[in-house]
């Protein structure tokens, strides 16, 4: 998934909100040239950019940013995806430049409606835990990150750690060895 980033930030997250899209397309599934109702509902976080760790593009980001997500458990069951960032919490996020309108799983084409996104940004795998740089400078990742874990890494319990085990460092090298695997695995 490396592949994919446009862009790696270490940024907190100052703010979130949900925005629902509704938007039509065509269809003769019901009746010729007919029209069926969508609707997507994502999350937007507003992220103060700390630093830039890696950048395809040498864009110069505001210090501010949006970074926008697909609910991927729809955020009406519960208000939140199940891995979301939390608010004054600092992640570093490998961020994929999505484009300015949302994506709908449908074969039919667009009849009208809400599409344009609030951001050209996403989380690459939104839905997994991202890397959380904890109050002390810490960094909390993922074993699906092997790549990271060196013999200073050590275990975190989390009872909801049930796809993803959770592994904290605290060692210096951390983001040098994360930059490392970036540039070792990023197509050029």
């Amino acid at each position: 998934m490396l592949d994919d980033i446009a862009i790696m930030v270490k940024g907190t997250v100052i703010d979130y909100y949900f925005k629902e899209y509704k938007y039509e397309t065509y269809s003769d599934k019901f009746e010729k040239n007919g029209k069926l109702k969508n609707s997507t509902y994502n999350i937007v976080y507003v992220i103060k950019v700390d630093s830039i760790l890696y950048s395809k593009y040498e864009e110069n980001l505001s210090s501010t940013i949006k970074v926008e997500s697909l609910c991927s458990n729809g955020c009406y069951a519960t208000d939140k995806p199940l891995y979301s960032l939390k608010v004054n919490r600092q992640y570093i996020l490998p961020l994929y430049f999505y484009g300015e309108d949302i994506f709908y799983y449908s074969k039919d084409k667009y009849a009208g409606g809400d599409i344009k996104r609030d951001s050209n940004y996403d989380i690459i795998y939104p839905f997994a835990p991202q890397i959380e740089v904890t109050l002390d400078n810490k960094y909390i990742f993922h074993h699906k990150w092997n790549s990271l874990i060196n013999s200073e890494t050590i275990d975190v319990n989390d009872e909801l750690a049930d796809l993803y085990k959770l592994k904290l460092r605290s060692d210096k090298a951390f983001i040098d060895d994360l930059k490392q695997l970036i540039n070792k695995n990023i197509r050029q």
